[in-house]
């Protein structure tokens, strides 16, 4: 049986410490296979709400949940989140070493096959990365070797092949240009079925990608 996942908000608000802002969140449920965007404007609660949903802040008030529909197995939410942040940063390795090293795996045991999908999912090929460059190109400290663009492809690439049912996209491709960004996630939809996506983007023309509505 396959096991279909689902984020609950209930009752949700965050205050923040020294100010008298306070934010509500509409009761949501979010369901494996939906793509839901926040583009609300700067200081919204768009990463207030990412933070919340990762267990990173505590809510003022309410709830939120993360299960399995059939509630059979109580989850390991570290184990279930893939997290692109606002700044990508890379360690001072190869790009290969960069995309396997949050999945627990070694060189020894990479599935090759699943690494040659997310290298051209998530585009590093436009980018003049081979590649058989993977394995020998490093990164530079931070990934200064490297553009901004590669930077964050190497990111998607990396929580791509780690494959968990929670993706969550805090501005993941800031640095590349807003029809990029269309084209990035179109090319990756078919893996977002599978999963919860959440994306914070300023970028108005997502409308092919999303298929949930949620403001606030």
């Amino acid at each position: 049986m396959e096991m279909l996942m689902r984020i609950k908000g209930d009752g949700l608000a965050y205050k923040y410490v020294d100010s008298d802002i306070k934010i509500k969140f509409p009761d949501f449920i979010f369901k494996t296979g939906d793509v839901v965007i926040l583009n609300q404007k700067s200081g919204k609660g768009k990463s207030t709400l990412i933070n919340l949903i990762m267990n990173l802040t505590t809510p003022t008030t309410g709830n939120i949940f993360i299960d399995y529909e059939n509630k059979t197995i109580k989850p390991n939410i570290k184990s279930l989140v893939s997290f692109v942040p606002q700044e990508s940063i890379l360690l001072n390795d190869t790009i290969l070493n960069n995309i396997i090293f949050t999945s627990n795996i070694t060189e020894d045991n990479i599935d090759i096959d699943r690494l040659k999908i997310v290298f051209n999912l998530a585009g590093l090929s436009h980018l003049n990365i081979g590649f058989d460059e993977i394995f020998t190109r490093y990164c530079g400290e931070r990934g200064g070797a490297l553009s901004g663009g590669q930077v964050q492809r190497i990111h998607i690439a990396r929580i791509l092949y780690e494959n968990r049912p929670i993706l969550i996209m805090d501005e993941p491709t800031s640095a590349i240009d807003n029809e990029g960004e269309i084209e990035l996630l179109l090319k990756i939809n078919d893996e977002l079925k599978s999963k919860i996506t959440i994306i914070a983007s300023h970028n108005k023309n997502l409308t092919n990608i999303k298929n949930t509505e949620y403001t606030f």
